[in-house]
């Protein structure tokens, strides 16, 4: 992808686009010395190195053998689940039946799931290493050279300085994600790309955004049960509920706010609730 435009602030009044354009030679070249630059610095301020980082994890019990071992356990029940699926036939060659392919695909699914959360923390750590925080260095610098207005064709940020300070603002955020796929050919399209996301869609057990649906098209939870946009249970009425079918509380039902028969005695004359009343303004004639 040599150029990719990016609407920000969609549907709003101040709507604009930019345009994350591949880096040229030039660009290329000025990204590479802030990556060499925030290297020395790093190490003078006592970073460690990358390959320092595994010793160091096992020192601090971070990683340990054990997690070790559950790292390569879980990549071989991966491989093993995407081997099967896409072959149509379990490890001993029997035709899968499509119920128990959907029982691997979920499993699938949630391996990978596994397998992230198993390595985030060692890859958050990677920024204590002179290298993660020279590459993130120059990352950013071409973030700041890459992107252009998409009307004036000039750079949109007018300043590396007011790049950074705009560094945790939404459209950095967006900007950055978008640039990963130009500068490093991320895949917008991965989960779509997935085997367990490929068969489920075909057999029509998830939507277009990989959400798990019934053979009417709603969206479910693992058990089938009715769930909304945002992962809650729905009752048939499509009503929020909680797993016990109950409506789910709303803001006034609050142990401190409601009242209870009094049958001990322990609420005093000031602390019960009086009714509060409007008043009426006399309308004049």
């Amino acid at each position: 992808m040599e150029v990719k435009e990016l609407t920000l602030n969609k549907g709003k009044e101040n709507e604009f686009s930019v345009e994350i354009r591949k880096p040229t030679n030039k660009q290329l070249l000025e990204s590479e010395k802030a990556y060499k630059k925030a290297f020395r610095v790093a190490l003078e301020d006592g970073a460690m190195l990358r390959k320092r980082l595994g010793a160091y994890m096992e020192e601090q019990s971070i990683w340990t053998e054990k997690n070790n071992e559950e790292y390569e356990n879980t990549l071989k029940e991966i491989n093993i689940l995407d081997y099967q699926l896409n072959k149509g036939k379990d490890i001993d060659g029997n035709k899968l039946k499509i119920s128990q392919a959907k029982e691997m695909a979920l499993e699938l699914s949630d391996k990978r799931v596994e397998f992230r959360d198993l390595i985030a923390e060692r890859q958050e750590l990677d920024h204590m290493t002179a290298e993660g925080q020279a590459e993130t260095e120059r990352f950013s610098r071409l973030i700041y050279l890459c992107t252009y207005d998409s009307l004036t064709k000039k750079p949109y940020f007018p300043s590396y300085e007011v790049f950074q300070e705009r560094g945790n603002t939404q459209e950095v955020v967006e900007i950055s994600s978008a640039a990963g796929e130009v500068l490093f050919g991320v895949d917008p399209d991965y989960d779509n790309s997935l085997t367990e996301n490929k068969f489920l869609k075909r057999f029509k057990f998830i939507d277009e955004k990989n959400h798990l649906i019934n053979t009417e098209g709603k969206r479910v939870d693992r058990e089938g049960t009715l769930v909304d946009e945002e992962g809650f249970l729905l009752n048939d009425e499509n009503q929020r509920v909680n797993i016990n079918d109950l409506p789910i509380l709303n803001e006034e039902e609050d142990v401190e706010k409601v009242d209870f028969e009094d049958d001990l005695g322990v609420i005093k004359d000031g602390d019960k609730k009086t009714p509060t009343r409007k008043r009426k303004i006399k309308k004049e004639e």
